[in-house]
């Protein structure tokens, strides 16, 4: 089976910074890369189509879809983002805040009325053992988002949860992997935006706490690939300031840790 998996485009809740329920629809930014990685794929054999039912990633499929006609498409909730529960709406900083008062991990924490990240990869594991029972030999196709996207890879890659945020992603990433029912799978492409301009990249958001004083300014005159802003620095909470900076990827991230190491990671 050869799987495909892609990110869907920029959708509202990226821009308002809130953890996204089930009818965040995408900018306009969000409809331009769901064309761009369209026009990418149009030359890709797609035998099946799976799609999150969530509103982002139907449209970004529907992109997709428009030079594949006869593929088969199931919309599966399966596939749908992580479902924060009580904190649909609001920012990663206050889902946080309630899952130090646990004493949870990360990855651990399952929210009022919904699910743990070890859940989701319970889920997506699931759901990929299923498609190589039923599409051994098939070209796939996933159109989903980044948390159960993650999940999967570090699934399918051994690799731990600390490493989560190296394979953050910019929105309609793609990844490729070749796999067979021994277990073997070989990447082909991980997290590819490729298709998308440079110039074109919008931010994609890390929640960094920090001691009061001002990292935005230098932050966002790192480097030229990435466009950075600050989103939000309103936030004060025991002499710290949260802010919600963007930026392109996890070795970005790194590097601000090298620069600022008493900063501080909020969520995933």
């Amino acid at each position: 089976m050869k799987l495909i998996l892609v990110r869907h485009g920029q959708a509202e809740g990226n821009l308002e910074n809130v953890i996204q329920g089930e009818e965040s629809a995408l900018t306009k930014t969000g409809e331009e890369q769901a064309r761009l990685v369209a026009e990418h794929l149009k030359e890709e054999k797609i035998d099946v189509a799976y799609v999150s039912d969530l509103k982002r990633a139907t449209q970004t499929a529907e992109e997709i879809l428009k030079f594949h006609p006869t593929t088969k498409v199931v919309f599966t909730p399966q596939l749908r983002e992580r479902n924060a529960g009580v904190f649909i709406g609001k920012t990663i900083g206050s889902m946080k805040i309630a899952k130090e008062k646990t004493g949870a991990s990360s990855y651990e924490f399952r929210p009022e009325g919904g699910e743990s990240w070890v859940d989701v990869q319970k889920r997506m594991v699931h759901f990929y053992q299923e498609l190589m029972e039923k599409h051994p030999h098939d070209t796939v196709l996933t159109v989903s988002h980044q948390g159960t996207i993650i999940s999967l890879l570090l699934y399918l890659l051994h690799k731990p949860w600390e490493q989560y945020m190296n394979y953050r992603m910019e929105n309609t990433a793609i990844t490729m992997v070749e796999a067979d029912k021994e277990g073997h799978h070989t990447f082909l492409t991980i997290n590819s935006t490729t298709h998308i301009p440079k110039t074109f990249v919008p931010a994609l958001s890390f929640h960094i706490l920090t001691p009061l004083y001002d990292i935005g300014t230098t932050l966002l005159g790192y480097g030229e690939t990435f466009q950075r802003k600050v989103l939000d620095a309103a936030d004060i909470k025991n002499g710290e300031r949260l802010l919600d900076v963007g930026c392109g990827s996890g070795t970005f991230l790194i590097e601000v840790k090298k620069k600022y190491p008493r900063a501080e990671v909020v969520g995933i």
